[in-house]
């Protein structure tokens, strides 16, 4: 009779827990919740990531409740595509405004000044040691010509070289008469300057120190009478055919500039 009475309540045991597994997958399956209107659940998803979807609640990848999607409620069109409603885009600041053609990029505005292209900018040295005389360029910015005489130079070196010249012209003894050219011409002296002297046969004392080419006077350091020593810079001048337009830039708008971009300059 005991043992009848022992089955009996194993059988209900079991019977109670197959039932109760039974209920709970029902119940607890997300197919079968419904809201209050009876609507059924079709999943979860993220509040913030529609594309995040669950079967049942859980969280997010941001940690947020997942929320439900009921039957009718799902999006439709593109999934990609994000709706806002009035409130979301007030929140989040979303502007507006009619497409109309513009720069891509805001212009860059600065201010600059002209300067001379270091590239066309010569120095005018002596090679001798001498003095001044007859200064015939005496302020910067005055404009010159190639080969223009800026001054002369007054040189025993100069004087002596010019009697050796003189006295090989005399002797017609080609070899001297080139060593005596070209001693000259190692003292700064000019081809045409040269021929003068063997044409007139005179001595000559100065020698003319020329503009290297066309161009500003941008650096003078000569006057009547001063004395200058070989290798000292006596004048510079640069060219005028091309400029530099030299501006200054802030450092947040260096990485927007490129070579052979377009500029307007205005003056």
């Amino acid at each position: 009779m005991r043992g009848r009475y022992t089955a009996l309540a194993i059988l209900a045991l079991a019977g109670g827990t197959a039932g109760g597994i039974a209920l709970e997958r029902f119940y607890l399956n997300p197919a079968n919740i419904v809201g209050p209107d009876g609507p059924e659940i079709l999943y979860w998803v993220a509040p913030m990531d529609p594309n995040f979807r669950q079967p049942g609640p859980g969280k997010s990848p941001m940690g947020m409740d997942l929320v439900p999607v009921y039957e009718g409620e799902e999006p439709s069109g593109d999934p990609s595509e994000v709706t806002l409603d009035a409130a979301e885009i007030n929140a989040i600041g979303v502007r507006t405004a009619l497409s109309r053609m513009t720069e891509v990029a805001p212009r860059i505005e600065t201010v600059g000044f002209v300067g001379y292209d270091e590239h066309l900018t010569s120095h005018v040295h002596t090679r001798v040691e001498g003095w001044i005389e007859d200064l015939k360029v005496r302020a910067v910015g005055d404009i010159v010509r190639g080969d223009q005489v800026l001054f002369e130079l007054f040189s025993p070196l100069i004087a002596a070289a010019t009697g050796d010249l003189v006295r090989a012209v005399e002797a017609g003894d080609p070899r001297i008469l080139d060593a005596a050219r070209n001693k000259l011409m190692s003292h700064g002296m000019s081809a045409r300057q040269i021929a003068e002297i063997e044409a007139g046969g005179e001595l000559v004392r100065n020698v003319e120190i020329v503009a290297p080419q066309n161009g500003v006077v941008i650096a003078l350091n000569a006057a009547d009478g001063m004395y200058l020593q070989p290798g000292a810079l006596a004048f510079s001048v640069a060219g005028l055919s091309q400029v530099w337009l030299i501006v200054d830039v802030f450092e947040r708008d260096i990485a927007r500039l490129s070579e052979d971009m377009r500029a307007v300059a205005r003056f």
